[in-house]
């Protein structure tokens, strides 16, 4: 669907079209002359060169759930409050979420390291704190509505792979009905209107602001029934910005889902928002004396001890339907540090 983004962007620029990020203004008549191809091409253009000044962050947020509108029993129920480190394609992600009496009732963190996902949950489960390590990357980010105001991840149909909104664009048609991108004037600011229709009757669209650098400001996803109308929608919109640095970053948003008969509501608010490289320290989950580690990459199921060793415990193999005993991992365990061993050349050869 769209092809040589690079060559399209120097197009753009040179045809007066790209964001203020780039130094020109936006031209809005050359807009309209484009292609649908084009305008796609463009759209893919302008989040790259967001996404590139957000590659290494961290930020810390608040969520707070209002309940059930319209009859609301509690103005607010839950708190969460969020933090993120990112450095390229790692991160690490924590959360803690309060019930409405101050009590945590969750808390766990999460990391990437691009080969492997490690985990840590201190509450919100019985067994005391625990930790995991898996060979794929969690879905939370991306379930977190705020990351795609950032552009940085998006929940997309038909995929379980973490993209970026320019990623997401270029995604295979294959589930696609169209990709349209128009100038839409409704609001008091003029916006630049993403519009996807995937399937039969999911529609999601992405409104960027030109005059601040492309920063996503609105998303609307709607599923349909045969007739049109909603089934179920969600609705997430910025408030407030802060340009740090050469970004403008959200600051204030809300959250709407449901149907137009009850939906809930959540609001985020930024309370620190930081444009640098996390340390290794800021990007790595640790595991302490204590914890019962499930680890599905190596098949091993321990306890660390008191020394940082580890004592072994049976686990079950959900894709062999086997359990795996304590002392086969010790075994396993043993061969594999062996591998890693340097040979030694006998002496007197």
């Amino acid at each position: 669907m769209v092809h040589s983004f690079h060559t399209w962007a120097i197009f753009l620029v040179i045809f007066g079209l790209a964001a203020h990020s780039f130094g020109v203004e936006f031209d809005e008549m050359n807009f309209k002359k484009l292609t649908p191809e084009e305008r796609i091409a463009f759209a893919v253009s302008c989040l790259q060169t967001r996404e590139q000044l957000i590659e290494d962050f961290s930020y810390d947020l608040v969520l707070r759930s209002h309940g059930v509108a319209p009859n609301r029993v509690l103005p607010i129920w839950s708190e969460e409050h969020y933090s993120m480190f990112r450095s390229s394609d790692k991160y690490l992600f924590h959360c803690q979420e309060l019930s409405s009496d101050g009590k945590i009732k969750r808390d766990f963190t999460q990391s990437w390291d691009g080969k492997e996902q490690r985990g840590t949950s201190v509450a919100g489960h019985s067994g005391g704190p625990s930790g995991t390590i898996r060979g794929s990357p969690s879905n939370n980010p991306q379930e977190l509505r705020y990351n795609l105001l950032l552009g940085y991840r998006i929940k997309a149909n038909f995929t379980t792979v973490p993209v970026t909104l320019s990623q997401w664009l270029q995604l295979p048609e294959k589930h696609r009905n169209s990709i349209e991108v128009e100038f839409d004037h409704s609001e008091a600011d003029p916006f630049l209107l993403i519009h996807v229709t995937e399937g039969t009757y999911l529609h999601d669209r992405v409104w960027l602001d030109p005059s601040r650098g492309y920063m996503p400001v609105r998303y609307e996803y709607k599923s349909t029934d045969e007739k049109g109308a909603a089934v179920n929608w969600e609705r997430l919109k910025s408030h407030e910005a802060k340009k740090i640095g050469e970004v403008w970053i959200p600051m204030k948003a809300t959250l709407e889902t449901g149907t137009d008969k009850e939906w809930d509501e959540v609001t985020f608010e930024v309370k620190r928002f930081i444009l640098d490289k996390p340390t290794p320290d800021q990007l790595n989950v640790r595991f302490d004396i204590g914890m019962k580690i499930m680890d599905a990459v190596r098949m091993q199921a321990y306890k660390i001890q008191l020394d940082g060793s580890k004592k072994f415990e049976d686990m079950y193999n959900s894709d062999t339907g086997k359990i795996v005993s304590a002392t086969q991992q010790v075994s396993n365990e043993t061969a594999a540090k062996a591998a890693t061993q340097p040979a030694t050349t006998p002496a007197g050869k």
